[in-house]
């Protein structure tokens, strides 16, 4: 074995190596320590009850706009069906899920003040969409101004009955639900001194219930006029399980609705539904997402979000069939409904 004589030039060369390739190590290490730390944020949007088609599409909305931005992890959760109880016990699970921001759309806007002010205690981003719940600590609420939205569907009756005197009748969801509350009152501010409301029906959201009260109100009430749906729960049926608000429209009822979903259309393709007043359901799953990804990172907002209240009628109805048509996947629906996201102010 012979000795091996190492010069001054190999040892700086082999200290060099051995210094570049613990250089290197350490960079690549630094990437991916800095790749398992990188933020991602968990967001939920909750809404009032799954089983409510007009849903569908903020959750297709909230998980295109979390693909966008990259950093996010998106969950859409709710009660099975609209249930205050319910709500608050899915809000509880959010929060000690470690959830960093929160959507709600309050069944209740009294039910859901403490969950809402628990999860901002504890640090936790958490605004209103489709219904508020104004004495609470969110941050924000984006939505349509109801009250405006009431007023909207009231003038367009009082336009459609052009100064006839009668009853009419309205149909709600929830009581609790400040929304609904907030367009019934809107109703009342501007409806025609010539027209009485002969009564308001609670249907709870639910489709069935909201077909037989109509039915049966109409029934009842063989001399009603007009007609408003504060929320149209009873359109998400086939036009054929609404025999007597068909027959009835087509002998001079004048019915305005709310909202434009596709299910809805057909009631206003045939004329059974003059008007409906809409708001921007895509929007309560993708600018939610939007707005609360911004308070997460510091941006500011207004306390109050309008959305429009765009008016569906004979005449522009088949645009709107058409976006619906366009609209069954979630890339379709972007397509369809695509809107630039909401900066801060």
């Amino acid at each position: 074995m012979t000795d091996r004589k190492v010069s001054r030039r190999d040892l700086l060369a082999s200290g060099t190596a051995a210094a570049g390739a613990l250089t290197a190590a350490q960079l690549f290490g630094s990437i991916n320590i800095a790749r398992a730390q990188a933020k991602k944020y968990k967001i939920a949007i909750v809404p009032k009850g799954l089983n409510n088609p007009v849903f569908k599409s903020a959750d297709f909305g909230g998980q295109a706009r979390s693909a966008e931005l990259g950093d996010v992890d998106f969950k859409f959760i709710g009660p099975a069906t609209s249930d205050a109880a319910q709500q608050v016990a899915t809000v509880d699970g959010l929060i000690s899920a470690g959830y960093d921001a929160i959507g709600i759309s309050c069944d209740s806007s009294e039910t859901l003040l403490q969950p809402i002010d628990r999860a901002v205690a504890k640090g936790i981003k958490v605004i209103t969409w489709d219904s508020d719940s104004p004495s609470s600590k969110r941050s924000v609420f984006y939505g349509v101004d109801s009250f405006k939205g009431g007023q909207l569907q009231a003038k367009l009756l009082n336009g459609l009955l052009k100064g006839k005197k009668g009853d009419i009748w309205l149909l709600s969801g929830l009581q609790s639900a400040q929304n609904l509350e907030e367009r019934i009152r809107g109703v009342k501010t501007v409806l025609s001194k010539d027209l009485t409301i002969a009564g308001t029906s609670f249907c709870n959201e639910d489709v069935a219930l909201g077909v037989s009260q109509v039915e049966n109100v109409l029934r009842a009430h063989p001399t009603l006029i007009g007609y408003i749906m504060i929320g149209a729960w009873p359109l998400f049926s086939s036009p054929g399980a609404l025999p007597t608000l068909k027959a009835r429209a087509k002998t001079g009822l004048q019915v305005v609705a709310f909202d434009y979903l596709e299910q809805e259309l057909p009631f206003i393709v045939d004329g059974t539904v003059k008007a409906s007043v809409g708001q921007d359901y895509w929007g309560w799953g993708y600018q939610s997402v939007t707005i609360l990804h911004g308070l997460l990172q510091g941006k500011k907002y207004p306390a109050f979000v309008p959305q429009a209240l765009p008016v569906v009628t004979t005449a522009n109805v088949a645009e709107y069939q058409k976006k619906w048509d366009d609209s069954k996947t979630a890339a379709g629906m972007a397509a369809a409904f695509k809107e630039a996201p909401i900066e801060p102010s």
